[in-house]
């Protein structure tokens, strides 16, 4: 009990230091009381806003119980809380959805939103979900669907990835999906934007400029992870970084004109970058490769 109070007075601390140079000036926020039957515990700073400090709460139970705690950014002093999963209060409509679990939140300066995913072991597909609350934790809109993605692969199949991206300066979330595809198949992306009052955009599919990879067997292995990392850009549009891998035959081609042209095989590149930009309201996309034919990339920033 009095290590979680410290350990949350600390993270305060730190939150609300203004450096100087090396000198750093300090801030005590008063004591916050922890305790089962109120908030709970602290479990994470969440995240923040010109006015408010995000923290989220969990009590000890049979089940996951999580509160979102607001702290005033220039005093430290506690504003407001709401539950958002596994009270009593919310049960009608968390009935609604099978073993539903928090997944994170993303804070803006008009809203708050709230994932959750909710998976049927009978059907083995998962939901995603959403609700929003005000900068002060009023609830602003109930439970939303976002879209739903079997669990279900076989063998040699890539699974569906679902991935969320927000971005204060739109104030929008960007909810993105590799869809199911086999090995030897283009990656398919599927995305919608939420829009402040819950509402979606329509729904568009991009084939991306990469292909699904993969060692058949016996048994056949698929990475099932995202194939590149993703950046909801101030721009609207969604900017994509890859890493392709060069095929043996292209190796060893790289290796033999290294060979001629230097004397030594090493030090060829087994891959490159791509980049790519699509235009989400016309679902149109555009690539350029990083690469040079005798010269090897370290870095690119």
């Amino acid at each position: 009990m009095n290590f979680l109070k410290q350990n949350f007075l600390i993270i305060a601390l730190i939150l609300t230091s203004n450096l100087f140079g090396q000198d750093i000036s300090l801030k005590w926020s008063d004591p916050v009381l922890l305790d089962n039957k109120v908030d709970g515990f602290f479990r994470s700073f969440l995240s923040e806003n010109k006015k408010y400090v995000y923290a989220k709460f969990s009590t000890y139970g049979k089940k996951d119980k999580y509160k979102i705690v607001s702290f005033d950014k220039k005093t430290m002093k506690k504003v407001s809380s709401t539950p958002i999963i596994g009270f009593d209060v919310l049960k009608q409509e968390e009935d609604k959805y099978k073993d539903l679990s928090y997944l994170r939140t993303i804070v803006y300066e008009k809203q708050i939103y709230v994932f959750f995913t909710s998976y049927d072991k009978r059907t083995k597909r998962k939901k995603y979900l959403v609700k929003s609350y005000s900068p002060t934790l009023k609830p602003l809109k109930s439970l939303t669907e976002l879209t739903t993605i079997s669990t279900k692969t076989n063998d040699g199949e890539k699974a569906a990835r679902v991935f969320i991206i927000g971005n204060p300066a739109l104030g929008k979330v960007f909810i993105g999906k590799e869809k199911v595809g086999k090995i030897g198949d283009n990656y398919k992306l599927e995305y919608k934007v939420l829009n402040d009052d819950l509402t979606l955009s329509t729904t568009k599919q991009v084939k991306l400029p990469l292909i699904i990879k993969g060692t058949k067997g016996w048994f056949s292995f698929v990475n099932q992870g995202l194939s590149s990392s993703y950046e909801y850009g101030d721009d609207g549009n969604l900017h994509i970084r890859s890493i392709i891998s060069y095929t043996k035959d292209e190796i060893a081609k790289k290796k033999k004109t290294k060979k001629r042209k230097t004397g030594t095989k090493r030090g060829v590149s087994i891959s490159y970058t791509l980049f790519s930009i699509i235009n989400l309201d016309k679902g149109k996309i555009k690539s350029i490769p990083i690469k040079s034919a005798d010269k090897r990339i370290f870095s690119i920033f």
